[in-house]
């Protein structure tokens, strides 16, 4: 997929690098050492704007805004006291079905569709890099039939650039800066942007047949996944 090793820095990619592979003798165990999508801010702790995990389809998740983590709180066949899919609009404050959901329900739903209809907000400059890198690497892993894979954003913001490369964020993928004159919330702010695409290795089990029933195939999947 790159040109020179995994390890050579040259080599750019979306797609999370494994450094290591191996098994612990005594308990049998299998480990992978992984590249970490989202940098370690010099051992600070890490305040994201947004977090999230992205599949290009209504399964995009928002998993973290400002600093708080959102608990999943998934719909089941068995929970039938809770309104399902077919009545997702009674998660509207204006609805009189709402008592039927949570309010952690409520905040995990409202959470995946601004997952789903949002947008990233970036430079004309970092849109092209960014598109470019993803269409080569969904390519790659369109080639090797594989599916069912994430795409890690992270967003920080900040109020200066300054402040952005004092907490440690030069190695980000992309830093985009909005101008105070900037026709948006973010005006005056700056958004540092991490991304990684993961869970390409998955054991293929009952769920992921169902999920090729569902998606179709690898070039199905690749294709909704970089249209949206």
């Amino acid at each position: 997929h790159c040109e020179g090793t995994q390890f050579d820095r040259k080599c750019i990619t979306l797609i999370v690098k494994f450094y290591m592979h191996f098994q612990v003798q005594s308990t049998r165990r299998i480990y992978a050492v992984m590249k970490n999508v989202f940098h370690h801010g010099k051992g600070r702790k890490i305040s994201w704007k947004y977090l999230f995990d992205l599949k290009g389809c209504q399964d995009d998740k928002l998993l973290q805004e400002n600093g708080e983590s959102i608990p999943e709180i998934h719909l089941r066949w068995f929970k039938f006291y809770m309104c399902w899919y077919g009545f997702q609009c009674c998660c509207s404050r204006d609805c009189a079905l709402s008592c039927c959901q949570s309010p952690e329900r409520q905040r995990y739903f409202n959470g995946k569709k601004f997952a789903y209809g949002g947008k990233l907000h970036m430079s004309r400059r970092d849109k092209a890099a960014f598109s470019e890198l993803l269409r080569k690497d969904i390519a790659f892993l369109k080639n090797h039939e594989v599916m069912d894979y994430s795409l890690l954003v992270g967003i920080q913001e900040f109020n200066s650039i300054e402040d952005a490369n004092e907490f440690g964020c030069s190695n980000a993928q992309f830093i985009t800066y909005f101008p105070d004159d900037h026709k948006s919330k973010y005006s005056g702010k700056v958004h540092v942007i991490y991304m990684g695409i993961v869970d390409f290795f998955q054991k293929w089990n009952i769920a992921k047949v169902i999920g090729c029933i569902k998606i179709w195939s690898s070039p199905v999947y690749s294709f909704i996944f970089r249209l949206s």
